[in-house]
């Protein structure tokens, strides 16, 4: 049964390829490919600190907690993105508790991760063997950490698997993920700040002592305790370990029992249904659509967390991300970055959709209500990132003192927002239209299985075809910056209206396309109802 489990998660992702016909191949052997020289290099790093002995186990306890942190809250934030992981998926197949769970264990060891990972483990194995005879204990060791790793992850996804299928769960999963990427954000910054080797010495030092006592530390210190000749230490180490992948093994087996034998009430955590739109709006011209289109995406994004989180990220990255990416009076012309991913929100203005949108064809089958539909997502994406990159320019220059960089980081932040990814994410979502997965319970289960070349490329046209489209106004904001600050004005009066006019032609193409090609764009976005 085992080898069953192992045999079918490798013939699904060879489906999942061959699918995809060549490119799928491809991107199958890259995936390999990546995972190995990513494991291998993160290995070879890790075998090097067999030279710092002494630094080698605390350096490593901090590393195999911060894998078992990742792995644990990775269904949190990616729940629903591997088919593999609800185990719903075999409730009616007749097999004991116990197989299914080593199956289960065994087929989750399988795949491009748990590649990457036991790779780089290994070379954590050789790290942390200050004598060769240690190194079958060393390897022993990672792969009790690999196995924490794995159980705690299945376990937890098990426990969640009727959570995340409602409306309290996903916000669950928004917050958890909000709440990594400011850590991150963070993090980052404080890497690439002066403080970071008294961070890494930290985690070599106190902290490192610390987590050498929780269960995936104490496996990272176990070999140096046998070599100095500390039993005692080693063997209490071990008892933790041990008990606590026995406690997450019961742990996983009673919440795979339960997920199999009990169904999720379809009314639970259910509320008044409301809105932010205008019960009476009625769509009979390009402004009332606009309008219309407007207070629905509101309504959806108040609504749905899978739309909420972008904005936070947003936020984050407008108000938080400049203060740690520099400390100049020019700060606030990171702000722009923020913006720009306001402007790409527009994107999937036909894929969010789904099937629905043959209800768009039949209301809306003319040039003005199909201008006004394109209006209304632009002008919900852009509003917020105006509101927001204001907002963030704004604490950057009381903060900073940066008064006569104003004009300069207003001009290139509008323009940012509306004219380099708002145009052209209009624009690619009538002519490269992709779908997306109607029942999202994760941010990057973003993709429908066949489409991915098209949200590449969708995602290319966006990004390229937007930063081309605002080079006129960065070079007025680099003029303002080195000749003259009047051109920092007259990137600020003239980037709006440079961008309103790009908006402008956007649209219009953009409304052609979708009445002439309006039934293939329906096939292609209906896609997302079936995953």
């Amino acid at each position: 049964m085992v080898a069953l489990f192992a045999g079918l998660k490798l013939r699904l992702i060879r489906n999942r390829a061959m699918n995809r016909g060549d490119l799928g191949i491809l991107w199958l052997i890259l995936g390999v490919l990546a995972a190995i020289v990513v494991g291998g290099l993160v290995g070879l790093g890790f075998a090097t600190l067999r030279t710092a002995p002494d630094a080698a186990p605390l350096g490593l306890a901090s590393f195999f907690f911060s894998l078992l942190l990742a792995w644990l809250v990775m269904p949190l934030v990616a729940f629903g993105v591997d088919e593999t992981v609800d185990p719903r998926r075999f409730a009616l197949l007749p097999i004991p508790l116990g197989r299914l769970q080593r199956g289960l264990l065994v087929s989750s060891l399988v795949g491009y991760l748990p590649l990457a990972n036991a790779i780089a483990l290994t070379g954590a194995a050789i790290g942390l063997s200050r004598s060769w005879s240690l190194l079958p204990v060393a390897l022993a060791c990672v792969l009790g950490v690999l196995l924490m790793c794995v159980i705690g992850s299945r376990a937890l996804a098990a426990s969640m698997a009727s959570l995340m299928g409602s409306r309290r769960g996903r916000d669950l999963g928004m917050a958890v993920t909000f709440a990594l990427f400011v850590v991150y954000v963070v993090l980052s910054g404080a890497a690439g700040g002066a403080r970071a080797g008294s961070f890494a010495d930290s985690l070599a030092g106190s902290v490192g002592r610390v987590l050498g006592w929780t269960p995936p530390g104490a496996l990272a210190v176990i070999p140096s305790d046998l070599d100095e000749g500390r039993w005692l230490s080693a063997a209490v180490r071990a008892l933790i370990a041990v008990a606590f992948l026995v406690a997450l093994w019961v742990w996983w087996g009673r919440a795979l029992h339960k997920s199999l034998t009990t169904i999720g009430s379809t009314t639970e955590s259910s509320a008044v249904a409301g809105g932010l739109m205008d019960a009476d709006a009625v769509a009979t011209d390009t402004r009332s659509t606009a309008q219309l289109m407007v207070g629905r995406d509101a309504t959806m994004t108040w609504r749905d967390p899978m739309r909420r989180l972008p904005l936070l990220m947003i936020v984050m990255l407008a108000v938080g991300w400049p203060f740690l990416v520099t400390g100049s009076e020019r700060s606030g012309y990171a702000v722009a970055f923020a913006g720009a991913m306001a402007g790409m929100q527009a994107a999937t203005s036909y894929a969010t959709e789904g099937s629905g949108l043959w209800l768009h064809l039949v209301a809306f089958a003319d040039r003005a209500r199909a201008r006004g539909e394109l209006w209304g997502h632009a002008i919900a994406a852009i509003v917020p990132g105006l509101v927001i990159s204001l907002v963030g320019v704004l604490i950057q220059v009381v903060v900073r003192d940066g008064w006569s960089h104003l004009p300069g980081m207003l001009g290139l932040c509008f323009g940012a927002v509306i004219a380099s990814p708002a145009a052209a994410a209009v624009f690619a979502s009538a002519y490269v239209p992709y779908a997306v997965p109607q029942s999202r319970t994760s941010l990057f289960a973003s993709r429908v299985p066949g489409q991915g070349g098209r949200a590449f490329a969708a995602s290319l046209v966006t990004m390229l075809g937007g930063a081309a489209l605002c080079i006129p106004v960065i070079v007025l904001v680099v003029l303002g910056e080195t000749v003259d600050s009047m051109y920092a004005w007259a990137a600020l009066v003239l980037g709006p209206l440079y961008a309103l006019v790009l908006l402008w032609f956007s649209v219009r193409f953009s409304a052609e396309r979708y009445l002439s090609r309006a039934p293939e764009i329906l096939q292609t976005v209906s896609a997302g109802d079936r995953v």
